[in-house]
């Protein structure tokens, strides 16, 4: 999931408890994560498509694999209650969110880490990526 989708889900969060009371069905924990089935968002899944984003690169699994804990493979959040109550919903895929990922990285590497303040290019970008994102918001 991209950091504007969940941005987006805890501004409408701060939205609706700043216009509401404590005692609102608002306040508590919420869970922001992404739409797709469980099942498919593997860390391989998303090493893979970065790695085809990005253009180089492998998957390696350098850590001793102990065993697999059974309820592993069904650790996963559930947004129901962000959707039902905020009318909220990720607005980018897995693999577009790992596409405008990298899309910034390169970015950010490109230019060089800005030791004070955004670099104008960067800033560019975060603000094409807002406005993208905005756009399929709407």
């Amino acid at each position: 999931q991209h950091v504007l989708d969940a941005v987006n889900g805890y501004l409408m969060l701060a939205a609706g408890l700043a216009s509401d009371s404590a005692s609102s069905p608002l306040a508590g924990p919420w869970n922001l994560g992404p739409d797709e089935d469980p099942a498919s968002l593997t860390t391989r899944h998303l090493a893979e498509r970065l790695i085809h984003y990005w253009g180089a690169g492998q998957w390696i699994i350098d850590a001793p694999q102990g065993p697999i804990v059974p309820e592993t493979r069904f650790l996963a959040l559930d947004s129901r209650k962000a959707r039902d109550g905020l009318g909220w919903c990720p607005v980018w895929s897995m693999d577009e969110a790992a596409r405008h990922s990298v899309e910034w990285v390169r970015g950010w590497q490109n230019e060089g880490a800005p030791t004070k303040g955004a670099h104008p290019a960067i800033r560019a970008l975060c603000e094409a990526q807002m406005a993208a994102h905005q756009c399929s918001v709407a």
